[in-house]
């Protein structure tokens, strides 16, 4: 173990897919990827949507279409051009047994790197951070929590406000935690209804989400399951691909790379 490992606490928190194997093996695997792969599957799920993560390489990646094809689902692409995509406004009137592959180039590559570990995985955001904790303390003693970040133009990581806030919305829930798992869940009160415009200085937001309407999808946690609102669930991962059942945690399915 290296002192990045952060093993002498049962809650740990380290940024991008490299936190998969610098951080020592957990039970629960929580991946925080708000803008927006987890925000996605925590709306899509809780209407009964099986959703598959893959590796994204490009919006024209001829094997993505291939494997949707393969699974029996739809691919979900580019905002404002397909039915469904990385838009969680997208899932709200998806109907209850869609199957829906969802390429991401950061929660799902974290997910699917995650899955590889042998941990189980769950998708966590500002919507689910109590349901996602709650359930992860039920099922293990051992949890990572691992916001996804953002990429710079050369592929490297770029740590994003949205993700530190999930990261500490959903830590705040878990016991024993590393000094860094305690400074994120410091920023719990800013993810409050009311302190969502903390969003407006993200460059994620400002670059795709300012002025859409969706803050309050995005932000806050729902407080019912009818309407338009669809209710905070437990996404995990499972191998194989099933369908979700909603008396049971919400599945994600695993996806095509680093998982058997």
């Amino acid at each position: 173990m290296t002192p990045f490992s952060q093993e002498d606490w049962t809650s740990r928190c380290e940024w991008g897919v490299e936190a998969v194997n610098a951080l020592a093996p957990a039970d629960i695997v929580i991946v925080v990827d708000v803008f927006s792969f987890s925000t996605c599957v925590d709306v899509a799920v809780s209407r009964g949507v099986t959703m598959i993560p893959y590796g994204w390489t490009g919006w024209d990646d001829p094997a993505a279409a291939e494997f949707a094809r393969v699974h029996g689902a739809e691919l979900a692409g580019k905002r404002r051009r397909s039915r469904y995509s990385l838009a969680p406004k997208s899932y709200v009137d998806a109907p209850a047994g869609l199957r829906c592959v969802l390429p991401s180039p950061n929660g799902a590559r974290v997910s699917l790197a995650a899955a590889a570990s042998g941990s189980l995985v769950l998708a966590g955001c500002l919507r689910n951070a109590r349901a996602v904790a709650e359930f992860a303390q039920q099922t293990g003693r051992t949890f990572n929590v691992i916001p996804s970040g953002e990429r710079w133009r050369d592929g490297s990581m770029r740590p994003a406000l949205e993700d530190a806030l999930g990261a500490g919305a959903t830590a705040s829930g878990l016991t024993l935690c590393s000094r860094v798992v305690a400074a994120g869940s410091s920023l719990r009160p800013a993810c409050s209804p009311a302190r969502t415009e903390i969003f407006s200085v993200g460059a994620a937001w400002r670059w795709s989400w300012s002025g859409s309407g969706w803050c309050s999808l995005i932000a806050r946690e729902p407080t019912g399951a009818t309407g338009r609102d669809p209710p905070p669930a437990r996404p995990r991962a499972t191998r194989p691909a099933l369908p979700d059942r909603r008396q049971e945690a919400r599945r994600v399915a695993a996806g095509p790379r680093g998982v058997p």
